[in-house]
């Protein structure tokens, strides 16, 4: 077994940090690749974090209402084989993600890699 940490991923247009707004796992979870595992929320749309691999939740990186900067530890992993840092986008082994942003005018937009 190895630790995979998540961090906060950087979601474009400059944003620097976000608020943690809602948990959508816990402590002991064993959680799915693709599962949502938090929201987050910009100044200009609340926006879904997936998991990019499949594991059990070891820690979660803040509680809701915090304000995380981009990079920052999201959340803990304990997974199958050795585990690794996530950063989107930012490691060398490339992982697929979805991110859903939902604007306060109902409309949601999905991001694919």
């Amino acid at each position: 077994m190895g630790i995979h940490v998540i961090k906060m991923p950087d979601i474009g247009e400059g944003i620097a940090e976000v608020e943690l707004v809602e948990w959508h796992v816990q402590p002991g979870d064993t959680v799915a690749e693709d599962q949502v595992l938090a929201d987050v929320m910009t100044d200009k749309a609340t926006v879904e974090i997936p998991a990019p691999v499949r594991g059990k939740v070891l820690a979660l990186g803040g509680k809701v209402g915090d304000v995380m900067a981009v990079g920052t530890e999201l959340i803990r992993l304990e997974v199958e084989g050795t585990g690794k840092r996530h950063e989107f986008g930012l490691y060398d082994t490339f992982y697929e993600y979805h991110l859903t942003y939902r604007y306060a005018n109902g409309v949601e937009m999905h991001v694919d890699s």
